[in-house]
């Protein structure tokens, strides 16, 4: 089943309805927010962050970047909202994250980059168009340097829906997912969360 497929000029965009999610506080209404806690995401080799620089592409509300703030030496959490960039300081605060974190708008993030060690995506690509994923692949291109490591989840199918008021899914095959990410040598993949989590190394 597919939705907008981005053809029409005039349909609204994901950033627009995660606008609109956020200023009708739909992360309060769906989910436990005082029950948020520092997680240690899975498929990360400490090793691979410690003493770096990284990016987490769609930070949230921080509860990835409090922990990677604990082995890497500089973070930059891009958000496309405002709001939940609001958040997440509280959270970053709140749980004694060490200052080692820039969190940026996804509309002026690029400005602020510096050469990257290590880039971290979870449940993000789904719910942005694949032109918006393809800028963010891009961006990792220009700035990961050579040897850097990804850690990016894709979610496997063929449906694109991208409604007013509902999350926007957007769902890629593996020949698309390896097409984004042909300079890099693919070292694991893992079944998750009704995708993909690829691990690899930039290679070109």
């Amino acid at each position: 089943m597919a939705g907008n497929n981005g053809n029409d000029s005039k349909r609204i965009t994901s950033k627009e309805i995660w606008q609109k999610l956020q200023q009708e506080n739909y992360f309060a209404r769906h989910r436990i927010y005082s029950s948020f806690k520092v997680v240690e995401p899975a498929y990360i080799n400490v090793e691979d962050i410690k003493n770096k620089v990284m990016l987490e592409i769609g930070n949230g509300y921080g509860r990835n970047t409090v922990w990677f703030s604990k082995y890497a030496d500089k973070i930059y959490g891009v958000d496309i909202c405002p709001k939940i960039l609001k958040e997440s300081k509280i959270f970053l605060y709140r749980n004694k994250c060490k200052p080692n974190v820039a969190l940026l708008l996804a509309d002026e993030y690029i400005r602020y980059l510096e050469p990257l060690d290590y880039v971290f995506c979870r449940s993000v690509f789904q719910h942005i168009e694949k032109e918006a994923c393809q800028e963010y692949i891009n961006t990792i291109n220009s700035f990961l340097k050579i040897g850097g490591k990804i850690n990016l989840h894709f979610r496997l199918g063929d449906v694109v829906s991208i409604e007013v008021n509902k999350e926007p899914i957007v769902e890629y095959s593996m020949e698309e997912v390896m097409n984004l990410l042909s300079n890099f040598e693919i070292t694991e993949m893992y079944n998750e969360n009704k995708g993909v989590i690829i691990i690899g190394t930039k290679i070109k």
